[in-house]
């Protein structure tokens, strides 16, 4: 006979029409005061205004949100400058991370997908012009590129996802980036890269698949 499953592990229909459970949340809202703020916050539990702001913008991350969230819940509960910080154990492409640094508070992002990483830690930093300058000078020698037309390997299953000129062209790009060994430099041109690989491909990414 198999042993009975703890107390505390519900189904979602349990969990809903459960009185204690329920009992509990109220006993939270009592505590805590809470109150219901569509209006507020409709706009910025998505990236509709990241989408249009500086640093944000860089990537598309679907489940994303708006940095002005972070600094709305940093007004109402405040940190001190200098002395408190603040983690997001679940950084995605850094919204919160850039919403603090625009803010002067300190923060730390942890995150288990690579691409989130690398987003996250590429808007973060501060560049400096002779940086800007470096990056640039990448871009600037991309564009001068000549496009090879072969061989490519188009057996290769990423090829399937992108058609044939498009991805001809970003296999010359990525040899190109390749090249840079500057750390700063690399990672910005990497990020450009898989930045754009969405809107040359033919697949478009709906929630957590792919669509054709």
């Amino acid at each position: 006979m198999p042993e009975k499953e703890p107390s505390s592990w519900l189904d979602v229909k349990e969990a809903f029409f459960n009185s204690k459970v329920a009992k509990s949340f109220e006993r939270l809202e009592r505590t805590f005061g809470s109150k219901v703020e569509i209006s507020a916050f409709a706009k910025l539990v998505n990236t509709s205004i990241s989408s249009k702001q500086p640093f944000h913008r860089w990537v598309r991350y679907r489940e994303g949100y708006a940095g002005d969230l972070v600094k709305e819940i940093l007004r109402r509960y405040p940190v001190r400058i200098g002395k408190d910080y603040v983690v997001d154990p679940m950084s995605g492409s850094g919204s919160t991370l850039i919403a603090c640094k625009e803010v002067g508070i300190d923060s730390i992002g942890l995150d288990v997908n690579p691409f989130a990483v690398l987003a996250g830690n590429v808007k973060g930093v501060r560049y400096s012009k002779k940086a800007l300058s470096d990056i640039l000078q990448v871009f600037e020698a991309v564009i001068k590129l000549p496009l090879k037309t072969g061989p490519f390997n188009n057996s290769n299953y990423l090829a399937k996802y992108f058609p044939s000129k498009n991805y001809k062209v970003l296999v010359s790009i990525k040899k190109r980036l390749e090249e840079v060994r500057k750390g700063f430099v690399k990672d910005f041109v990497k990020l450009a890269l898989l930045s754009i690989l969405e809107d040359c491909s033919n697949r478009k990414k709906d929630g957590n698949g792919f669509a054709t």
